[in-house]
């Protein structure tokens, strides 16, 4: 996993998050341990805004990296990526759940009308009892 530069987007300042830097960079100037690889993972393009906690200047880049202090951010990516992943497949099961049930002739229904549907039930069933 190689530093890479950041691509700049936001005009603030960026800043090396080493301790006892905080150097003022240049986007040009600033570097992501493991910048290149989280691009990859998610499969986009990843800009400096979504990443401005993890610059360092070029002194520091491969310390943090080395030291261990650095927070790879491809480890937070991944987490979302993991999280989206599973809320796509939770959606992709309603829909699937919702066209069998219409294919079989149910129609999905709130809440509040399966309970209607179903006081109405008890109350036929009452009259029913009772005639």
């Amino acid at each position: 996993m190689s530093a890479a530069r950041v691509p700049p987007i936001d005009s603030s300042p960026l800043k090396c998050h080493y301790p006892d830097c905080d150097q003022q960079l240049a986007p040009e100037s600033a570097f992501v341990p493991g910048f290149k690889y989280i691009s990859k993972l998610l499969g986009r393009k990843v800009f400096s805004s979504d990443l401005r906690e993890h610059t360092y200047c070029r002194e520091h880049s491969r310390a943090a990296k080395e030291a261990g202090i650095a927070v790879y951010p491809f480890q937070m990516a991944l987490e979302n990526l993991l999280q989206r992943e599973q809320q796509e497949k939770e959606a992709r099961r309603f829909f699937q759940l919702r066209y069998a049930l219409e294919e079989a002739g149910v129609s999905a229904k709130s809440q509040n009308d399966i309970q209607h549907d179903a006081e109405n039930s008890e109350e036929e069933e009452m009259e029913e009892l009772g005639e």
